[in-house]
């Protein structure tokens, strides 16, 4: 008979890598995509209501979302932006991002990588960006879009078929990359999230 952790570790079917610009279209998609409830609640109601509307059933299957370093920096770099409004939808990501390590925060073994534990017993992994093992692999004149897919490679070998790796991603051509690579990529959509 399994604990209620391994329980819990085996009803995780996808890890989701999000994109930054998955971030700043929604704040709210590491909770979202982690099956775990809006923190906020006149938010949490507007979005409720919007899937709804679309005939769709929130999906509270916990599944792990990683958020890799750059990303982070990316939306830092993004709030000190001249679009207001964007520069306000990277600081809104910042601050969701603030609140789940929040909720207390573990250190993975051997590793810069720390978590939190959700509600449903998903886990949001911060993962440290390692530039040095990266240029190493990298292509010449890599950007951030190479870095995030490089991570989205390095899951996709480690958990083999065991779990779901999916880069998550409203950029066109980083999904299509993400495939040329064999990688699975989905646009964020409300669809997506079950």
């Amino acid at each position: 008979m399994s604990t209620p952790s391994e329980a819990l570790e085996e009803t995780v079917k996808k890890i989701y890598v999000p994109d930054t610009n998955v971030l700043v279209f929604n704040p709210f998609a590491p909770y979202i995509l982690s099956g775990n409830e809006i923190p906020f609640e006149d938010l949490k109601n507007s979005y409720l209501e919007a899937l709804a509307r679309r005939e769709i059933e929130y999906d509270r299957a916990p599944n792990d979302v990683y958020v890799y370093e750059v990303v982070e920096k990316e939306l830092s770099n993004l709030a000190h932006n001249r679009d207001l409004e964007l520069s306000a939808d990277a600081r809104m990501a910042q601050a969701v991002l603030e609140r789940v390590r929040q909720t207390g925060l573990e250190k993975c073994k051997n590793s810069e990588t720390v978590y939190a534990v959700m509600e449903n017993g998903a886990k949001i992994y911060f993962v440290h960006h390692d530039e040095k093992r990266f240029f190493k692999k990298a292509p010449f004149q890599a950007d951030n879009d190479d870095r995030i897919l490089f991570f989205v490679e390095k899951l996709k070998r480690e958990y083999g078929s065991q779990k779901e790796v999916i880069l998550v991603s409203q950029d066109r051509y980083a999904r299509s990359r993400a495939r040329d690579k064999f990688c699975i990529a989905q646009e964020f959509r409300y669809e997506n999230i079950k």
